[in-house]
């Protein structure tokens, strides 16, 4: 039977859980399109109870995405959905389980595709009917129902939260009266944070606080009974054990029936989890940080008093450009289940991508709702893809990380929203500063990506796996796999990146447990799939007991075949320290998995081979910094590398936009370190030193770094923004591939042609003057003809020029110590003027001067320079103007401009004024004589 109920699903711990079981047992770890409490039949063992009299029963439509029934008490067996009283012609019946609480949440266009395929035409408007048997004579009929469209994003909607004391589900009961004054306390001041950082929900709605057995160690959002199930856990402190997970699942809720994580017919689809489960992480942790600012006494503990940079086990923030790498690329944030852990490196990557965007705008979550919102009321067939997410993005910011936005997203690989049918070699590699030495716990795991993403189990309807297909697909035989490569050899490399050079001797890989001990080896490689049905655990038998989820060594009750799935994903774990007496945690680690004596300190790769025993080996490469350089790190440090070179020599200077200039710092192996002002900041406020009075932080913000090659020929700059840090010592770790920055330029002025008494003006542009303009250690000296120094500024004018100034003028640059010559060239023509000529009169072309563009745009309204000025051009015969942004984009083009008409607006799409920055012009005019002019040069809007 094909799901239909959307609902989101996150994790709480950075504890891994066993195993996931699909059927048997409850479990914690499904992938979040299964809502459990409606469908019989969930699990073989489920006991079905005496269905009893259901009360307080209700039917209601939600705009056109959403119908629902649902009662407080009792049960019911089945339903069905009808143009009259007990008709299935819109869609067939249904069965529920005997606990549910009410049926499947079902959008128009669903129920329009099923009616269809009943026969029956159903149209947005037409009157439909929900009939609930119990089993009994009679059975519920609701009232008429409609779908009718209901503007989304309204200012004024709110959700109004409910924590329900009349039942719980999965054999949990009711929350109490304790817990649900506990868990309101929180809600209650926590939902106007959301909203203020969110903007308003899409609906205005209640949200039901469920007591779900299902949801132990979870949160899940099922958006057609707008329920949250959730389970009561407090920490030691007495405090909530998971106030963030209860943020994140709010957020869903906010978007409700219209997650950007939504199929065609409304219901949760995992293509776009990067979008819709990174922006919830990213709110949920952004909210925390508010809430402790304006409630620092609320929790007793000090465990959630900090500055928040990222959930409880996913510390993927303050490396982030290391954990950017192409194998977290997914459909699903659950591909492998919890079996690698990936899902954990997602929903931290995820989270710091769109923490990146607040921080930069912390009202771009607002604002994509509002476009998000505005798009669906004015066109209701409009469904959410990846391509309509990235407009939205692009019409309400232009750049992040100085990079146009639409590119930016691009390059986080969580966001890319794409998978590879393929086998791939993964690495989830956990960073620690403590216990006075650098150390890395890193899990490499070998494999197999299929249909949907899936990498830890699939289905097929053949024993051989060659037709794979749906879970829920119609079959005679369903065949079950797990991870096929458990015992599959493999090698660890380590090469020095700057030299290209192999460290010590290879490390083989053991691909045989998960964990950090040797185990008994697992099944495989490719240990075959287990019959869904069998009597002997070996061949397809309907007719016999459940027995997909057979382990390996687990001999069933009636037959002799061992299971053939997996323990566990086989892994291996390698651990590296660079202290001198290295500190492993936890103890017991066979020495082969660690790498202790590795002290000089560099950018390494680690190349990470598997010899596929039923194909070509698969090899991946991961940058990572290594050293004794690296033992108790304070400030900034990280990594230099070039695909078409390996030594990177030079420095960098790397700056935050908030504070001052800071020292250049010495490239050494591709990696170097530095202390900033504004990084391993002393926390002095209690109510963020989570009980650690040595907590530091970094300042959040825009930061960039300024690359000169140590021969002084290149001269690039790269952006990052930054959270808090590490966690504990405010340390950031940074990945700069110096082939994607930006080179640094300084145009001068074109070489002029002037009359004698007209005045020259000479001057100097970058093409990023918020940065490098008033930097003190930029120096610049211009020379005359005769090599007489005339000025000391990056312009300088010559008021009345004589015929002795012509010549060629030199300008010395001194960039942080690199030195970059410019000329122009000042000719001095032959000019006459007729002194009866009315001087009220044009000018002949004999004196008009030449067109000079101003280098400075401020639309601000304060009537200087807020209008851009082109002097000399109204003397012109014609002209056409081209302005181009950083990137080679146009954003000008106008034919006969009039000087000073322009202010900043874009004639190429968008709206608004253009962001502050340079901008570069073309402008091509013809003179009085017939002659075409070419000018060409850079310009800066600000604000």
């Amino acid at each position: 039977m094909k799901l239909k109920l959307c609902c989101f699903i996150t994790f709480i711990l950075l504890s891994c859980f066993a195993r996931a079981q699909e059927n048997k047992e409850p479990h914690v770890c499904y992938p979040p399109t299964i809502d459990r409490s409606m469908r019989k039949n969930v699990g073989e063992s489920e006991n079905v109870t005496q269905l009893i009299m259901a009360t307080g029963t209700e039917a209601y439509t939600q705009s056109i995405h959403n119908v629902i029934a649902k009662w407080q008490t009792g049960s019911y067996s089945n339903y069905r959905i009808g143009t009259a009283p007990g008709l299935e012609d819109i869609r067939w019946g249904q069965g529920l389980n005997s606990s549910a609480k009410y049926t499947g949440g079902h959008s128009y266009e669903e129920l329009r595709i099923s009616s269809l395929a009943l026969g029956t035409t159903f149209n947005i408007g037409d009157a439909f009917y929900i009939t609930m048997d119990n089993g009994l004579a009679t059975e519920w009929i609701s009232p008429s129902l409609q779908f009718q469209w209901e503007d989304l994003g309204i200012s004024s909607n709110d959700i109004n939260i409910i924590v329900e004391t009349n039942y719980g589900m999965g054999g949990f009961g009711p929350y109490t009266s304790v817990e649900e004054t506990k868990m309101m306390a929180f809600y209650d001041l926590v939902n106007p944070i959301i909203k203020d950082v969110f903007g308003p929900p899409s609906r205005n709605h209640d949200i039901n606080i469920v007591n779900d057995a299902y949801a132990s160690g979870v949160n899940i959002y099922y958006n057609g009974p707008n329920q949250i199930s959730s389970t009561f856990d407090l920490n030691a402190d007495g405090d909530l054990d998971q106030p963030r997970l209860m943020i994140h699942e709010l957020i869903h809720a906010y978007r409700d029936n219209v997650g950007v994580s939504s199929d065609s017919e409304w219901h949760y689809e995992p293509v776009l989890n990067g979008f819709e489960e990174g922006m919830s992480e990213a709110i949920a942790i952004i909210v925390m940080d508010n809430f402790i600012e304006l409630y620092p006494s609320f929790f007793s503990g000090d465990e959630f008093k900090i500055h928040w940079n990222h959930s409880r086990g996913m510390p993927f923030s303050w490396d982030y450009d290391f954990q950017n790498n192409e194998q977290i690329r997914n459909r699903d944030y659950f591909s492998s289940d919890i079996a690698t852990g990936s899902h954990w490196l997602r929903y931290g990557t995820g989270a710091t991508a769109f923490r990146k965007m607040y921080i930069e705008d912390p009202e771009i979550f607002k604002k994509f709702n509002a476009e998000y919102y505005s798009r669906l009321n004015a066109d209701h067939t409009l469904t959410p893809d990846r391509n309509l997410i990235v407009n939205i993005f692009e019409t309400i910011t232009e750049e992040i990380e100085r990079t146009p936005v639409g590119d930016w997203i691009n390059a986080q690989k969580i966001l890319d929203c794409e998978t590879d049918i393929e086998k791939k070699v993964f690495m989830l590699t956990f960073t620690s500063l403590s216990w006075a030495s650098f150390t890395q716990d890193n899990r490499m795991f070998f494999l197999e990506t299929h249909q949907n993403g899936l990498e830890w189990k699939w289905t097929s309807s053949d024993q051989t796996g060659v037709n794979e297909i749906d879970v829920s697909a119609a079959s005679a035989e369903k065949w079950g796999w797990t991870h096929q490569l458990n015992n599959t050899s493999g090698q660890f490399t380590t090469i020095q990146d700057w030299d290209n050079v192999q460290y010590g001797a290879s490390k083989s890989i053991v691909n045989d447990y998960h964990g950090l001990y040797d185990g008994t080896n697992l099944s495989g490689p490719y240990q075959g799939a287990n019959p869904y049905y069998s009597l002997d655990g070996l061949s397809y038998d309907s007719s016999g007991p459940f027995t997909r989820d057979l382990m390996q060594n687990q001999t069933y009750s009636v037959g002799s075949e061992m299971g053939k799935r997996a323990l566990a994903m086989g892994s291996q774990q390698m651990y590296t320290s660079t202290a001198n007496d290295a500190n492993f945690w936890p103890p017991g680690i066979i020495p082969d998995r660690k790498i202790t004596d590795l002290n000089q300190s560099g950018l390494y790769r680690w190349e990470l081979d598997f010899f596929d025993t039923a194909g070509a080996g698969v090899q991946s490469s991961y940058f990572r910094l290594l050293g004794d350089d690296f033992i108790d790190i304070q400030g900034v440090f990280g990594g230099v590398y070039s695909d078409t070179k390996d030594l990177i020599e030079g420095k960098l200077i790397i700056e935050h936009e908030s504070y001052g200039e800071e020292a250049d710092v010495i490239i050494n192996n591709n990696s170097f370190k530095t202390l900033r002002t504004w990084a391993s900041i002393p926390e002095i406020d209690v109510n963020r030193q989570g009980g650690r009075p040595d907590r530091q932080y970094s300042e959040p913000g825009k930061t960039h770094a300024i690359y000169i090659s140590d021969d002084c020929t290149e001269h690039k700059i790269d952006f990052r923004t930054i959270g808090y840090g590490d966690g504990l010592d405010g340390v950031q770790m940074l990945l700069y591939k110096v082939d994607d920055f930006e080179d640094i330029i300084f145009t001068e002025t074109a070489n002029l042609s002037l009359c004698p008494d007209e005045e020259a003006n000479f001057s100097v542009a970058n093409n990023f003057p918020d940065i490098l303009n008033d930097d003190s250690r930029i120096t610049y000296q211009w020379s005359d003809p005769s090599g007489n120094v005339v000025s000391s500024d990056k312009s300088f004018d010559i008021l009345s020029i004589l015929n002795s100034d012509a010549g060629t003028y030199t300008l010395e640059i001194d960039f942080f110590g690199c030195q970059i010559s410019k000329t122009v060239v000042l000719n001095i023509e032959n000019c006459s003027s007729d002194s009866d000529s009315d001087s009220d009169s044009e000018p002949d072309s004999d004196n008009i001067g030449d067109v000079l563009p101003a280098d400075t745009l401020t639309p601000n309204g304060d009537n200087e320079n807020d209008l851009w000025n082109i002097e000399n051009l109204e003397y012109q015969s014609g002209n056409t103007i081209k302005v181009f942004n950083r990137w080679g984009v146009k954003v000008f083009d106008v034919t006969n401009y009039e000087s000073g008409t322009w202010n900043g607006e874009s004639t190429e799409g968008g709206s608004g004024l253009l962001p502050a920055g340079s901008y570069y012009y073309a402008i091509e005019y013809v003179t009085q004589d017939g002659i075409v002019k070419t000018i060409t040069g850079w310009m800066y809007i600000n604000y």
